[in-house]
This record gives C-alpha cells, structure tokens and sequence, in this order.
C-alpha cells in the first residue's frame, strides 16, 4: 500500500458502508479477503478510501447497449 494512498483520506467502517451502500457483514467479508485495503489502528480499522473507490470501479458493470 502506497504512502499516497493514505493521504486520499481514511474511512470508519460505518462511512466505508455508507458509501458504498453496503452492510457491515458485506464491507468485512471484503476485508477478510483482502479485496479492500484497510489499516488496523489499535482495536479500529479503517478502510483507505482510494482502495474502495478502485474496488468498485473494478467491479462495475456497464449498461447494455440499447
């Protein structure tokens, strides 16, 4: 994980959610495997907001053409 990445910003698990319109059960199983960066601060985690934005970037589907 790049320094500058870090610097884009960090997000709670309730805003990572809240963002990507996701339930806490969804956002943690990412985060189990590893689709999502995310930095452990004591017992908090944070989710880096640039790694979000890339996953579901990743993971979208354009429409059909008509």
């Amino acid at each position: 994980m790049e320094t500058d990445a870090l610097s884009d910003g960090l997000m709670t698990i309730e805003e990572a959610c809240a963002f990507a319109k996701v339930s806490r059960s969804s956002l943690y199983v990412l985060l189990q495997r590893r689709q999502i960066a995310s930095v452990k601060l004591g017992k908090s985690r944070r989710i880096v907001k640039t790694a979000l934005i890339a996953f579901l970037r990743d993971h979208l589907i354009p429409p059909t053409p008509k």
